[in-house]
């Protein structure tokens, strides 16, 4: 005798606008108040709870349309339950958290599912989120428990489910790459503040190869899309469908270009750039004379020209030459300096130690005349 399938559970239909009110107030809520939580478990909300809230909140007319509710949170995964994550039945008995609260190495914009609704253009979401997190990190003075915590990153955090569903084959050269420079950019701050700084070279590794985001239905991680998307260093798997949105730029001095757009936090690598396609070469040149100011520096007398550990991937990833490099290090420098190595021959590159001390520069259009927060 066959067996019969499970039925599923009955859910209501709510939009992106309904759904995150539910959760931004549901927020407010404080999970460890509930006598019904348990002692591994401080950070849940009792089932029963949810139930009753949503009927006092008028998000649910009765018992009926709160229980279809509380299942439809859970479908789109904005809530969780705390004893076993995999569960997708809701029930008023078990133990639940919102996806907002989560702080754990893995999915890092799944506090929903996206629903049915069109997510807007492609390149104006990644320019917006990205603007929305430098403004967001700056006014709090890097302030990474207070961030994560706050109303705007909770609404954030949000938003950032759209990028589930946005549309990469309408990127146009110029948008793909400004596009992927934003996203690259966003990751980066985004995980550092829901999940804190890395303050060792271990805790950089987790972030950028641990913690993916899903991006028009595919996951990417920060190293993937800095060494795969942007930079071209290892390529996607041929069947892999991620091999069709990589930026695919051949000219090594373009690609070392590229590299003036990505930021870590670290004094290893340039400010924060916000691109968009009429800006792009203007701001990664910018990006790029920014960062050599800080850190290169001339010795006249040993003929030495001192540059970041960055400045060593030019020739170690894209197979550049010395001459090549110090050519394009001398446009990035001020007229006297580049004049000076120039007028001088003789001068050797020399790299200084790896700098891998926090350091969080912002692009200057956003945060007012100084660049630089800390």
């Amino acid at each position: 005798m066959e067996g019969k399938a499970k039925a599923k559970k009955a859910i209501v239909k709510l939009d992106e606008k309904k759904i995150d009110e539910i959760i931004m107030q549901l927020y407010e809520v404080d999970p460890g108040s509930h006598k019904h939580r348990v002692k591994t478990h401080d950070n849940c909300i009792p089932g029963s709870f949810i139930i009753t809230w949503l009927q006092e909140k008028k998000f649910a007319k009765d018992k009926d349309d709160a229980q279809k509710t509380a299942q439809t949170l859970l479908h789109r995964l904005a809530i969780y339950d705390v004893l076993e994550r995999t569960n997708t039945s809701f029930s008023s008995k078990e133990l639940y958290n919102l996806s907002v609260r989560n702080v754990e190495y893995g999915a890092m914009n799944m506090d929903k599912v996206w629903g049915d609704e069109e997510v807007g253009d492609t390149l104006t979401l990644s320019i917006d989120l990205l603007t929305d997190i430098i403004k967001l990190v700056h006014d709090k003075k890097l302030d990474f428990p207070a961030i994560r915590t706050s109303k705007e990153f909770v609404q954030l955090s949000l938003r950032i489910c759209a990028l589930q569903k946005c549309k990469l084959e309408s990127l146009t050269y110029g948008s793909k790459e400004a596009f992927w420079l934003n996203i690259h950019s966003f990751m980066v701050l985004y995980t550092h503040c829901r999940l804190s700084p890395p303050q060792s070279a271990a805790d950089r590794q987790l972030l950028h190869e641990k913690c993916y985001f899903a991006i028009a239905k595919s996951h990417f991680t920060i190293s993937e899309v800095r060494n795969k998307v942007l930079l071209g260093l290892v390529p996607f798997p041929s069947k892999d469908k991620r091999a069709t949105v990589v930026v695919g730029e051949k000219d090594p001095h373009r690609r070392v270009l590229f590299l003036m757009g990505i930021a870590d936090g670290t004094l290893d690598t340039p400010a924060f750039f916000v691109f968009n396609p009429s800006n792009l070469e203007k701001k990664l040149q910018d990006s790029g004379r920014m960062f050599m100011h800080e850190d290169v520096r001339i010795d006249d007398h040993d003929l030495k020209i001192h540059c970041p550990r960055l400045v060593q991937r030019f020739s170690k990833d894209f197979g550049l030459k010395s001459d090549e490099v110090m050519e394009i290090i001398t446009k990035w420098l001020v007229p006297t300096q580049a004049k000076k190595i120039r007028d001088q021959p003789g001068f050797e590159l020399a790299y200084d130690e790896t700098k891998k001390d926090a350091c969080y520069a912002f692009d200057p259009e956003i945060v007012g005349e100084s660049a630089e927060t800390a």
